[in-house]
């Protein structure tokens, strides 16, 4: 598992794990990945770094842009003595056990049937 954090990597780690299989958990620190790691049967963790820029971009238009905006209105929003800014219910989002549940599925779909991919996305999602 690349980018193992509290989430989704440290999900999938597990849900492999349970099934057998030996699992290389990698994060920039292994401050996370390590306890996982200690955790299950067969696992080992390794400090390695994959940035990618088109990633980071990413996250500085939606997680970035998002924090940038609210600094901007939290001193109005205190001038009249509260408020709220919302983004999206945490039930928006794909759980990260459900998620390892879905990657775990193509890693083990019969030949006779299978997908080269699946495209999970939260039911609350409009598309």
């Amino acid at each position: 598992m690349v980018g193992v954090g509290p989430g989704n990597g440290a999900a999938l780690g597990r849900r492999f794990a349970r099934e057998g299989y030996a699992v290389a958990l990698l994060a920039r620190t292994t401050a996370t990945s390590e306890p996982l790691a200690a955790s299950l049967a067969d696992a080992r963790s390794y400090s390695c770094d994959v940035t990618d820029a088109a990633f980071e971009g990413a996250f500085r238009v939606n997680a970035l842009g998002l924090l940038l905006a609210a600094k901007q209105v939290i001193p109005a929003m205190k001038g009249q003595g509260g408020g709220n800014i919302k983004d999206k219910p945490d039930d928006f989002f794909i759980a990260p056990d459900d998620l390892a549940d879905c990657a775990f599925h193509l890693t083990t779909q019969p030949r006779s049937a299978w997908s080269f991919e699946v495209e999970a996305r939260p039911f609350r999602e409009n598309w």
